[in-house]
């Protein structure tokens, strides 16, 4: 199907919505390589003239809170929009999601769409159709900027439309005089309104079919609960007026408004997430129970799957190795090696466990222990290595290289292109046995450099907040990330098409990983919080012993180590048994 509509100018990644005008593919330019959203229009629908008298409206409109339109494409399998790519998605997918943003996030979000309307309502553009599916998300150092799309398009259908049987729009947040066929800058207000009250409430005031939502909207005022900030009723109370003259005058009246109503809240109030009627994440606890020990701190430890017994737990402290094999019964006493270097890293692979000491890479397997390869620097594997690991160099001048882990016998590392400068590399992942990504970063932007093993480069992506670490997915067309200016957005980033999904945690993450659940952030605290695949922030447990390694096993396991009396203590949790308000 994506075959029959690429485009000759474009090539398209995937599909990444549908909506009322066509549908909307992720694509790439082929000359310059610039990533842009293809808006499919239908040529019935809208004649020509007409389309093109409204385009001339949309190419003025250039504002940073506005999905600009960049040219038309046009070609024997239609006519395309080509607009600014928004990477995450729209605000629809977020509330359908069930994901809470904090007080302080929607209020921003309000605040962006209106100073957009500001823009157009100047030059005489009035929306016509806003409503959360028309509002898309690109992410920014302070979390998600809003975009008004589908502008003058929308006003476009009503104007086509209102000349026949019907005024068209989405009746849900429709102001009365829409019913009428009639519109101003005040039916756009309107329309925020009701926008605002379903992020702070989790529902529009009114709901039904046509006629009745028509009924609700010309005559039942908005009822808003008593346990809404006194100065965000007020906004809401006006903004949805049944008459025109009794609404706010102008986008900017209303803007400051909520900047006026911002100024009696607190920072706790700011950071509140809504809507609250959803229950916020469950609280879960932990009890330890019997533990693995070790004599001194553990600094890494690893899962070694391919024992045809059981898996088995792999630790490191100092030159020390220790191994336990995971079984219902009892734990038995570890199996020691000392390696005769400090160990800094284990990597599962799946011929064994990768240990790696400051300039070496040894291999554990059934058979033993066995170097594999050597270095003349300081160096650590980066995360998502599978039988290819991809080793990263920490001296001043990074470097790269990739390994076999299946070869018999010691091998000489191929190095690999690094397309940045050391000041530049933030972190870096492997996507698979094939494929390896690198993030840079200038000042609060960031890009990501997808590569081959072979290094050859397949494109780059910016975005617009800081990465400061990298992790593995378990799908290979993702990675996760660790960003925002206070270190504390969960990014997980699929790459095809790009799509990015963001949570805003509550705590500083040390460690990021991936169960059956969704992503796990661990912190130096003990804090640990756990998201879905929606980025919903769904569970938390506080007060874990302060881990000084984690290991993820899958599917609902992690392995915590910690210190206790000068020795370290290594347990299991398994999040089924920590009370948590989620289905296994």
């Amino acid at each position: 199907m994506l075959k029959r509509q690429q485009s000759a100018k474009y090539r398209l990644l995937g599909l990444v919505g549908q909506g009322q005008f066509g549908q909307v593919y992720c694509a790439i330019h082929r000359k310059t390589g610039r990533l842009v959203a293809l808006k499919n229009l239908n040529r019935n629908r809208f004649p020509t003239h007409q389309f093109l008298r409204e385009l001339r409206f949309l190419l003025s409109l250039d504002h940073p809170n506005i999905a600009n339109c960049l040219a038309l494409n046009q070609e024997g399998n239609g006519r395309q929009l080509v607009l600014e790519y928004c990477e995450g998605g729209t605000l629809r997918d977020i509330i359908d999601q069930g994901t809470q943003l904090t007080l302080a996030e929607i209020l921003t979000l309000t605040t962006e769409i209106l100073s957009a309307l500001e823009h157009a309502h100047a030059k005489h553009l009035v929306h016509c159709d806003i409503k959360p599916e028309n509002i898309l998300l690109t992410l920014s150092p302070h979390g998600w900027q809003a975009k008004v799309s589908d502008f003058g398009i929308a006003r476009l259908s009503q104007e086509l439309q209102s000349k026949g049987r019907g005024a068209t729009g989405s009746p849900a947040y429709m102001a009365p005089e829409r019913f009428y066929f009639q519109f101003s800058a005040a039916s756009d207000l309107y329309a925020v309104g009701i926008m605002l009250y379903e992020l702070l409430l989790g529902d529009r005031p009114f709901s039904g079919n046509y006629n009745q939502l028509m009924v609700s909207h010309l005559n039942h005022a908005v009822k808003l609960p008593s346990n809404l900030p006194v100065g965000l009723q007020a906004v809401l109370k006006k903004a949805t007026e049944k008459l025109i003259p009794r609404r706010f005058n102008s986008a900017a009246e209303m803007k400051a408004a909520i900047i006026q109503a911002c100024k009696s809240l607190t920072v706790g109030d700011l950071r509140e997430r809504f809507p609250q009627v959803a229950a916020l994440q469950s609280s879960g606890s932990f009890k330890p129970q019997s533990s693995l020990a070790l004599p001194a701190t553990c600094s890494t430890m690893a899962l070694n799957t391919t024992e045809r017994s059981g898996s088995q737990l792999i630790a490191a402290s100092g030159q020390n190795l220790y191994s336990w094999p995971l079984t219902d019964s009892q734990i038995a006493a570890p199996t020691q090696w000392n390696i005769g270097s400090p160990v800094t890293q284990l990597r599962t692979v799946p011929s064994g466990v990768i240990i790696i000491t400051q300039q070496q890479l040894s291999l554990l397997t059934t058979a033993g222990i066995s170097p594999l390869a050597e270095f003349g620097c300081t160096i650590k594997v980066l995360p998502g290595s599978q039988r290819w690991v991809f080793v990263q160099s920490l001296e001043p001048i990074v470097n790269l290289w990739v390994v076999d882990t299946q070869q018999q016998s010691v091998v000489v590392p191929r190095e690999l292109p690094v397309p940045v400068t050391s000041e530049e590399l933030t972190s870096a992942v492997a996507l698979d046995d094939r494929h390896y990504v690198i993030a840079s970063r200038q000042e609060h932007e960031s890009q990501l450099h997808i590569l081959t093993r072979k290094g050859q480069l397949l494109g780059q992506l910016s975005i617009q907040s800081p990465i400061h670490s990298l992790f593995a997915s378990q799908d290979s067309t993702c990675c996760i990330a660790l960003a925002g200016l206070q270190k504390r957005d969960l990014l997980v980033i699929r790459l095809s098409p790009y799509r990015i999904v963001r949570c805003r945690l509550d705590i500083t993450p040390t460690w990021l990983g991936e169960l059956a659940t969704g992503y796990v952030a661990v912190s130096k605290k003990g804090e640990m919080r756990l998201v879905n695949f929606y980025g919903q922030l769904i569970g938390q447990v506080n007060h874990l012993p302060p881990p000084t390694a984690i290991c993820f096993q899958p599917p609902h396991k992690i392995w915590l180590a910690s210190m206790k009396d000068n020795a370290s203590q290594i347990h299991c949790i398994d999040l089924q048994t920590l009370n948590l308000d989620i289905i296994f």
